[in-house]
């Protein structure tokens, strides 16, 4: 075989490799060299089915192979060709990438095995019509090689596929065709999407912002074509990435809500609120809400006035404005410091959105609602502004709200509003002096309710139950215990309760009587339960009694009390 000949095999993609794992040769047959010989074998087993064209069964021999020795590379490779044979992309790509990322440096052909990776794994990209990517690992190709005819001639279809592409759909953009272009990208998203962002043309979808002013007049279907099709191509994140840095798409949407809600005055029957809905819902795809910082200027004051007091004629513009202030509302977030120091006028607002709430049945504004409050009382600063006279109104038009609506919905605005973490204990105590009042305000069909609300507390104040000075959790302590109904859905807080209480000063008498409470209504509901409710109860009862002061207490209250599940 001359020079050429053996180039051009080397150089042939769907070829199988042959080369024998390198092992070290010893005296000693170690379980690893039998190991690293058995998996040699497999492969030999698998190449040959591959040459058979048995793709599936060269897999499994293959696989075998992989399993008993994981570092055998070149099967990854051999592999990834089976896999592209058989139409399995994904695993085809999967193989490819293990195979590139881990072959090492300063080794024989390399530079021929990781082609052979790049262009099995371009041609799965462009099977799976990931256009981006394949050109990309295209290019590796030919950079690797640049005569390689296989790589060259993909990197010619890919090409070939751009142009047509262009040809379809740039004289829909010239023409305006929001229409046809949304369309093609529903049929053909991945190769739309593909030439837009190759081409620069999504600048151009970007200015048909700008371009749809007369399409707000009437019920058109055209003036949300455009943040509809922004929505799809910015699907990807890198789009995400430079539709906010290069393109200042922020600032261009922004000035287009701002633009519709002027025209509100002027004009009365169009779509031109569900327009602004579409362009908020951009904001929400965006996967990282920290590069969507310019936005912040616009939400408060100038939007936050003009479409949340809607909340009775346009409840879904509301609830997605909602949504877009709670993603940006992120740990200590910008947006979040603007809302805490305009908290006044942010929670006058909102009190009306809770007023339209208990009245009217609106499950997602409430939901919306709900989150943005949630995420505010992480603010330390303004959930302390929550106990102050016009918060504690806030707190009593929410509790009336959560009683028409989802319980489990609401917990997490009470734990993050009595969330003690990093707070000076004279707060904490006032955070539970003010819980206190409400638990006593609240109707019996809630108290289950506002027991988890307790627990959740005492989770993030561990530090305060064990002090042996606290009279005020003591005594909120035996005002839960003696309202606990005999229920068996609240045996898991009985049991919680309980154990909180032994993190007290079991000296206090208070405290002792109030254990001696908890105690009796567990037994209680033991004595007055048939069938799974008894079940249950026994299997509390049995990892209470681990607890020897738990134990005693039980055997005093029932004397020879002995458990056992019938």
């Amino acid at each position: 075989m001359d020079c050429r000949q053996t180039h051009r095999f080397q150089i042939t993609h769907t070829s199988i490799i042959n080369q024998q794992q390198f092992v070290i040769e010893t005296k000693s047959n170690s379980p690893q060299d039998k190991e690293r010989q058995k998996a040699d074998s497999l492969k030999q087993e698998g190449n040959q089915f591959m040459q058979n064209f048995n793709y599936k069964d060269a897999i499994k021999k293959y696989s075998q192979a992989l399993k008993l020795n994981p570092d055998f590379l070149i099967v990854n490779l051999n592999r990834s060709l089976a896999y592209l044979k058989l139409n399995q992309y994904r695993q085809c790509i999967q193989d490819c990438i293990h195979f590139i990322n881990t072959y090492p440096q300063q080794t024989h052909q390399r530079e021929l095995y990781l082609q052979k990776a790049y262009y099995r794994k371009a041609m799965a990209h462009m099977n799976l019509k990931q256009f981006p990517q394949a050109v990309r690992d295209a290019d590796k190709c030919i950079e690797l090689n640049p005569i390689d005819g296989e790589s060259n001639q993909l990197k010619s279809d890919l090409n070939k596929k751009f142009y047509e592409i262009r040809d379809f759909i740039w004289p829909m953009i010239a023409r305006f065709e929001l229409l046809n272009i949304f369309q093609e990208i529903r049929q053909r998203p991945q190769e739309t999407k593909w030439y837009l962002s190759s081409s620069g043309s999504i600048l151009n979808v970007i200015e048909f912002i700008d371009r749809d002013s007369q399409l707000h007049h009437t019920y058109n279907i055209k003036a949300s074509l455009v943040p509809i099709i922004l929505q799809l191509l910015l699907e990807d994140v890198n789009e995400q990435v430079n539709f906010v840095e290069k393109y200042d798409g922020v600032k261009k949407i922004c000035n287009k809500i701002r633009f519709m809600i002027d025209k509100t005055k002027e004009i009365t029957e169009s779509a031109i609120y569900d327009t602004i809905e579409d362009y908020l819902e951009v904001f929400l795809i965006f996967e990282n809400p920290q590069i969507l910082y310019e936005l912040n200027k616009y939400i408060y004051p100038e939007f936050f006035t003009a479409i949340l007091p809607l909340y009775a004629t346009e409840s879904d513009l509301v609830s997605t404005f909602l949504q877009v202030c709670t993603n940006l509302c992120y740990q200590e977030s910008e947006m979040k410091l603007i809302f805490s120091e305009c908290h006044s006028n942010v929670m006058f607002q909102i009190s009306s959105v809770l007023d339209y709430l208990v009245k009217n049945n609106n499950v997602r504004l409430y939901t919306k609602t709900v989150d943005f409050l949630t995420n505010l009382m992480t603010n330390n600063y303004i959930r302390v502004m929550m106990f102050n006279i016009d918060g504690q109104k806030i707190l009593r038009k929410f509790k009336a709200v959560y009683m028409e609506y989802d319980f489990d919905l609401g917990i997490l605005f009470w734990v993050n509003l009595f969330n003690t973490e990093g707070v000076e204990m004279g707060t904490v105590v006032q955070d539970l002096k003010i819980f206190q009042l409400m638990i006593n305000s609240l109707d019996l069909d809630i108290y289950d309710y506002a027991l988890k609300i307790f627990i959740s507390l005492a989770h993030f104040c561990s530090h305060l139950f064990i002090s042996e000075k606290n009279q005020d959790v003591i005594i909120l302590l035996q005002r839960l215990s003696k309202r606990i109904r005999t229920y068996e859905q609240n045996l898991p807080l009985l049991a919680t309760l309980i154990k909180l209480i032994l993190q007290l000063n079991p000296q206090d008498q208070t405290v002792y009587i109030v254990f001696q409470q908890s105690i009796k209504t567990l037994i209680q509901i033991l004595d007055h339960k048939n069938g799974d409710s008894k079940t249950k109860c026994v299997e509390l009862l049995t990892i209470l009694n681990r607890d020897e002061t738990i134990a005693q207490e039980i055997h005093r209250q029932r004397g020879s009390y002995h458990l056992k599940q019938k």
